[in-house]
Protein backbone atom coordinates (compact mmCIF):
# COMPACT_ATOMS: atom_id res chain seq x y z
CA UNK A 1 0.00 0.00 0.00
CA UNK A 2 1.16 3.54 -0.63
CA UNK A 3 2.76 5.34 2.25
CA UNK A 4 2.73 8.78 0.65
CA UNK A 5 1.11 10.67 -2.17
CA UNK A 6 2.45 13.52 -4.28
CA UNK A 7 0.07 16.19 -5.51
CA UNK A 8 1.09 19.43 -7.21
CA UNK A 9 4.72 18.72 -6.44
CA UNK A 10 4.12 18.28 -2.71
CA UNK A 11 4.44 14.92 -0.96
CA UNK A 12 2.19 13.97 1.95
CA UNK A 13 2.42 11.03 4.34
CA UNK A 14 -0.89 9.18 4.19
CA UNK A 15 -0.95 8.34 7.88
CA UNK A 16 -0.84 12.08 8.63
CA UNK A 17 -4.02 12.95 6.69
CA UNK A 18 -7.61 12.31 7.73
CA UNK A 19 -9.41 9.06 6.82
CA UNK A 20 -11.45 10.72 4.08
CA UNK A 21 -8.26 12.04 2.47
CA UNK A 22 -6.68 8.59 2.76
CA UNK A 23 -9.65 7.04 0.96
CA UNK A 24 -9.55 9.67 -1.77
CA UNK A 25 -5.82 9.02 -2.21
CA UNK A 26 -6.50 5.28 -2.46
CA UNK A 27 -9.20 5.86 -5.08
CA UNK A 28 -6.88 8.17 -7.03
CA UNK A 29 -4.23 5.44 -7.01
CA UNK A 30 -6.72 2.86 -8.29
CA UNK A 31 -7.79 5.26 -11.05
CA UNK A 32 -4.15 5.91 -12.01
CA UNK A 33 -3.47 2.17 -12.18
CA UNK A 34 -6.51 1.69 -14.41
CA UNK A 35 -5.38 4.48 -16.75
CA UNK A 36 -1.93 2.86 -17.06
CA UNK A 37 -3.48 -0.52 -17.87
CA UNK A 38 -5.84 0.99 -20.44
CA UNK A 39 -3.00 2.92 -22.07
CA UNK A 40 -1.02 -0.33 -22.38
CA UNK A 41 -4.00 -2.09 -23.96
CA UNK A 42 -4.52 0.84 -26.33
CA UNK A 43 -0.87 0.64 -27.40
CA UNK A 44 -1.33 -3.06 -28.16
CA UNK A 45 -4.50 -2.35 -30.16
CA UNK A 46 -2.79 0.43 -32.14
CA UNK A 47 0.12 -1.86 -32.94
CA UNK A 48 -2.29 -4.54 -34.15
CA UNK A 49 -4.24 -2.00 -36.18
CA UNK A 50 -1.07 -0.85 -37.91
CA UNK A 51 -0.09 -4.43 -38.70
CA UNK A 52 -3.54 -5.20 -40.12
CA UNK A 53 -3.30 -2.11 -42.33
CA UNK A 54 0.13 -3.19 -43.57
CA UNK A 55 -1.12 -6.72 -44.29
CA UNK A 56 -4.07 -5.25 -46.18
CA UNK A 57 -1.72 -3.05 -48.25
CA UNK A 58 0.25 -6.13 -49.21
CA UNK A 59 -2.93 -7.97 -50.21
CA UNK A 60 -4.19 -5.04 -52.28
CA UNK A 61 -1.05 -4.63 -54.38
CA UNK A 62 -2.51 -6.65 -57.24
CA UNK A 63 -6.12 -5.54 -56.78
CA UNK A 64 -7.78 -3.10 -59.13
CA UNK A 65 -8.64 0.25 -57.60
CA UNK A 66 -12.16 1.58 -58.23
Amino acid sequence: MMKSITLDGKTYELDKINPQGQEIARQAGVASDLVRKLEARLAIARTAQGQYAENLRQNLKDANEL
